[in-house]
């Protein structure tokens, strides 16, 4: 897709860049449904016009989140613009342009590289959007709208009752950061900057890290930051060490 803009691309792309980062591409998308609330909407974009690194992908996740998301139909939503539907069937190459039919002919390439068997899921991928650089004067794109229809069920295993009596937690720890705030009298010691709130990795207080007071709230002072690790933060404003 960025072809128009740098042709030094036609001349060193090959197909294996797509098998490459396919699976990386799938495990994003699913991290971001998974966090989307329901009745949400997520946009699944690249740059490429490779079938592996898109319909492929949206593919598999229709395949996996069966009943949890659906892809928008951008009729209403794309007036004005010039754009294709998604392709329902392709055809997966090596880097020596070897077609492959199926997975069993080539192991390392997993089978969600391949076209959707399940026609309803082959008739979804119409709803996803190509554009071609030519069409409105842009780069080249491949866009996916998704929305979140229902919750991810959770495994058999996470809904045992033995599960869920080990997983409470009555009393999160407010503490289980690595960054934690430095107390009030160490932040005047090192240093007059009341602009920032000062957060250290030890309790020796050596090595002090400016946060913007919005991140701080939202990412180490929150409620729901307990449920994070945060391990970086900031910027290093004071070094003892």
């Amino acid at each position: 897709g960025t072809i128009r803009k740098d042709f030094k691309v036609k001349h060193v792309w090959h197909p294996g860049f797509g098998a490459s980062i396919h699976k990386l591409q799938l495990r994003i998308a699913m991290r971001g449904i998974a966090l989307l609330r329901v009745g949400g909407l997520m946009t699944y974009s690249t740059c490429s016009f490779n079938p592996i690194e898109n319909e492929a992908v949206v593919a598999e996740l229709l395949n996996r989140f069966q009943g949890v998301i659906e892809i928008v139909n951008p009729q209403s939503i794309l007036k004005g613009i010039k754009w294709r539907h998604g392709w329902e069937d392709w055809i997966v190459l090596d880097d020596d342009n070897v077609q492959y039919v199926s997975p069993d002919e080539i192991p390392e390439f997993p089978p969600s590289m391949w076209p959707p068997i399940d026609l309803s899921i082959r008739s979804s991928l119409r709803n996803c959007v190509r554009m071609a650089p030519h069409d409105n004067d842009t780069g080249g794109f491949f866009i996916a709208l998704i929305r979140k229809t229902s919750e991810v069920p959770r495994p058999k295993w996470m809904r045992s009752k033995t599960f869920i009596k080990k997983s409470k937690l009555v009393n999160p720890p407010v503490d289980c950061h690595v960054f934690r705030k430095v107390p009030e009298s160490v932040r005047k010691l090192a240093t007059k900057d009341r602009r920032l709130r000062y957060y250290s990795r030890s309790s020796s207080n050596k090595r002090l890290f400016g946060i913007t007071p919005r991140l701080a709230d939202h990412a180490l002072e929150s409620r729901g930051s307990v449920r994070l690790n945060i391990v970086s933060a900031g910027r290093c404003m004071v070094d003892n060490a």
